[in-house]
């Protein structure tokens, strides 16, 4: 999903209920700060998934393993953007 697909998405959740103003804000501000380091995650962490929350990078084997870290983190206060990064498509 690029980032103009996401910002629609988001506002719908907004638009629905199921998401806050500044939680959506929140996670384009996270997928941005993803997408300025993306070239070196596909460097350096083929085969992991890859996130930000809270202005911080989680790094991790399994989604569930990157999203348990961000909820010990931030105690479910804060969302996560996060990707896979793929060896095959990675540079």
């Amino acid at each position: 999903m690029d980032p103009e697909e996401l910002a629609i998405w988001l506002a719908s959740l907004v638009e629905t209920g199921d998401l806050t103003s500044p939680q959506a804000e929140d996670v384009l501000e996270q997928r941005q700060r993803f997408d300025e380091r993306r070239p070196l995650f596909e460097r350096e962490m083929r085969g992991r998934m890859v996130g930000f929350a809270g202005g911080e990078i989680f790094v991790a084997d399994t989604t569930v393993t990157l999203l348990d870290e961000v909820i010990e983190q931030f105690g479910g206060e804060r969302l996560a953007y996060f990707e896979a990064i793929d060896e095959e498509t990675a540079l």
